[in-house]
C-alpha cells in the first residue's frame, strides 16, 4: 500500500461517509445494531485528496469489526471531525466489550489476536488498515476501556503530504 500506488482523487467527506453508511447498514442492521453518522457540519461539503477505494477498505474493516464485537441492540458510530494541524479525524466507535489494556498496543500488528478471542479472523485487517492510512500520510490508533467499547480512529491530512513519496 505504498503512497506512490495510491489513486488519489478529490473526495467529498460527507458523500464518502454516506456511501460507507449505505454499504454497512445491511450487515449492521441484520446483526440487530444501529449505525449513526456523526459528521461535523464544517466538513459536510469539504473535500480531500485520497484513494477512496483504499479508505473504503479501512472503514469496512473497522465497521465489520465493530459489528462483530457489538451486542445485539448496540450502536456503532461512524464519525468525521476537524483535527489539529489541518487533519480530519475519522472514527468508528462501538459499545462492545472493549479491548484488554495489554492488547491495545498490539492490535495493529500483523497476525495479532487478543488472548481468549472467540471471534474468527486472521489478524491482518487492522495491520492492512494501518498501512493504507500511513500511505495517505496519516496515523491510526485505538481507544478502549474494557466493558465500555472501543474506538478506532485515524487522522488524514486535508492536503496530501509530499514527504517520503
Amino acid at each position: 500500500a505504498g503512497a506512490s500506488a495510491l489513486d488519489r482523487r478529490e473526495t467529498q467527506i460527507g458523500a464518502l461517509l454516506d456511501a460507507l453508511a449505505r454499504e454497512a447498514r445491511g450487515f449492521i442492521e441484520s446483526a440487530g445494531q444501529k449505525l449513526v453518522i456523526d459528521l461535523a457540519p464544517k466538513l459536510a461539503g469539504a473535500t480531500m485528496m485520497l484513494d477512496a477505494g483504499r479508505i473504503r477498505h479501512v472503514f469496512m474493516n473497522l465497521l465489520t469489526n465493530a459489528s462483530k464485537y457489538s451486542p445485539r441492540g448496540g450502536t456503532i458510530t461512524l464519525s468525521a471531525a476537524p483535527a489539529e494541524e489541518n487533519f480530519v479525524r475519522f472514527a468508528v466507535r462501538d459499545d462492545g466489550p472493549g479491548i484488554p489494556v495489554e492488547s491495545i498496543a498490539h492490535v495493529f500488528d500483523r497476525f495479532y489476536r487478543a488472548p481468549d478471542q472467540e471471534k474468527s479472523g486472521a489478524g491482518l485487517g487492522l495491520a492492512i488498515a494501518r498501512e493504507i492510512v500511513v500511505a495517505h500520510g496519516g496515523s491510526i490508533a485505538c481507544l478502549s476501556e474494557p466493558g465500555r467499547g472501543a474506538e478506532f480512529y485515524f487522522l488524514l491530512p486535508l492536503a496530501p503530504t509530499t514527504s517520503g513519496e
